[in-house]
């Protein structure tokens, strides 16, 4: 649904404004996250605690990774638990577990360590040309004023070309 990948497009443009990006954020997102939003906007809308909870979720590992949260900060989540999350949502929608796995591997070896508690450093990029929309390959998602306008008006259009159709044959 555009209204659903527009939401999501939105939601996760708001929230990371920077120019530079964590690697791994972008890897979450596209396509896992950005599938299991979609996902949750269509089955239960931008009202419910999963959607919340899903973006809550992409602003503690950004935030972990960029260490702008840290563990005595408040709200900050335990990084196991952190992942156990995210596994639980991937799985959710059936994510490919070939994609999921070595995304997991490398979230946990950033976010929570080695057994010596020794982190991966976090590899940034920069915002491609197009912004979230590229990275969320959501090209062409062009914004739309009323989406409810549009999509009725394209019913009158289609409905008045067809009785425009039927008018001529008579």
């Amino acid at each position: 649904s555009p209204r659903a990948r527009r939401a999501v497009l939105e939601e996760i443009a708001k929230r990371q404004p920077a120019k530079r990006l964590p690697v791994l954020l972008v890897e979450l997102l596209n396509p896992g996250w950005r599938n299991l939003l979609v996902h949750t906007h269509l089955r239960k809308g931008t009202e419910s605690s999963e959607w919340r909870d899903q973006l809550a979720i992409i602003d503690q590992v950004h935030g972990q990774l960029i260490g702008t949260l840290k563990p005595k900060h408040p709200g900050f989540v335990n990084p196991d638990e952190l992942l156990r999350r995210i596994v639980e949502s991937l799985n959710s929608i059936s994510f490919d577990p070939a994609k999921r796995t070595p995304l997991l591997m490398k979230l946990s070896a950033a976010l929570v360590g080695d057994t010596a508690g020794l982190k991966a450093p976090v590899k940034y990029e920069d915002m491609p040309e197009g912004g979230m929309q590229k990275v969320l390959s959501f090209e062409g998602l062009l914004p739309e004023l009323n989406p409810e306008a549009d999509s009725e008006d394209e019913s009158v259009r289609r409905d008045s070309a067809r009785a425009l159709t039927r008018a001529r044959k008579i």
